[in-house]
């Protein structure tokens, strides 16, 4: 009984010691998970960044494309290239991530305000936007129509193929 009691005092300072190395040890792991969310929000907005870019760079290609098509037919052609007006609106502004969420989980938030980018710039007929008012839905359209015309980019925002947005 009190030989008993001794023996089990004696493995206190023992308990007492392990006690500190795991709590040590939580503390470590813990600094290492904020450090892993801090790099894991980075990614998802170099991801997003990624993306934006991507879908610049095919927007600017196709203009390109379009312009020397459009180069080629006026020399070719009489046509009046101002009344075949194309327009594009693009979401714009910076993604701002969530802090708190995971890489799968990430709400991703996009700035209402767009730009209207023409492949004429024919003054005479109003701004016609055949996108989604929604800025998530204006989003995922904006994202869907340059992966169509540009199949061979990919993108984890993007609907599986046959799914439509929202009002289609």
């Amino acid at each position: 009984t009190i030989a008993e009691l001794r023996k089990e005092n004696a493995k206190i300072p023992e308990l007492e010691k392990k006690f500190a190395e795991i709590k040590s040890e939580n503390v470590k792991l813990k600094r290492i998970i904020e450090e892993n969310e801090k790099r894991n929000v980075r990614v998802e907005e170099l991801e997003q960044k990624n993306i934006e870019l991507e879908t610049r760079l095919a927007i600017l290609e196709q203009g390109k494309e379009e312009k020397s098509i459009s180069t080629e037919d006026v020399a070719h052609s009489p046509v009046n290239f101002n009344d075949s007006l194309k327009q594009i609106v693009l979401p714009c502004g910076d993604t701002p991530i969530s802090a708190s969420s995971k890489l799968p989980e990430a709400e991703v938030s996009i700035s209402t305000s767009s730009h209207l980018v023409s492949a004429s710039d024919n003054k005479s007929r109003p701004s016609i936007s055949i996108l989604p008012d929604d800025s998530e839905e204006k989003r995922k359209s904006v994202i869907d129509k340059v992966l169509k015309q540009f199949p061979y980019l990919s993108s984890k925002y993007s609907r599986p193929e046959g799914a439509s947005p929202k009002g289609s």
